[in-house]
């Protein structure tokens, strides 16, 4: 039995994806930006045709980003003054919402957080 085996190059991406709030700093070194250029490296390769990474720390980070996005928690309560009269009226509107079974209003006083509802359509 032979086993065959040929080396194969793929290009890094170094660029992470902007929703992941991850910033990674990378380097060029001149010389070596000069070695490649001059043996046909095409610089822009890694960036356009890179496969996308993240390191075992990159990855832990990002989902504990991501978790921490989802947390609503640690949001502070925001208080609005009696005479900020268009945050006032706009809460109030938000509060009110037309009922899926007719088109008296309730009110949700109790919650709060704004409902959002798509229209049905059938």
């Amino acid at each position: 039995m032979s086993i065959t085996v040929r080396p194969y190059n793929f290009n890094l991406n170094p660029l992470v994806e902007e929703r992941l709030d991850i910033e990674r700093i990378f380097a060029y070194q001149s010389g070596a930006v000069e070695f490649l250029l001059n043996h046909g490296f095409r610089m822009e390769l890694p960036f356009t045709m890179g496969v996308p990474y993240l390191s075992r720390d990159e990855a832990k980070l990002a989902k504990q980003l991501a978790y921490d996005r989802l947390d609503k928690t640690n949001i502070e309560d925001l208080y609005l003054k009696d005479d900020d009269i268009q945050s006032l009226e706009f809460v109030k509107r938000a509060r009110e919402k037309k009922s899926l079974h007719g088109n008296h209003l309730e009110k949700y006083e109790a919650y709060p957080f704004i409902y959002v509802l798509a229209e049905h359509t059938s």
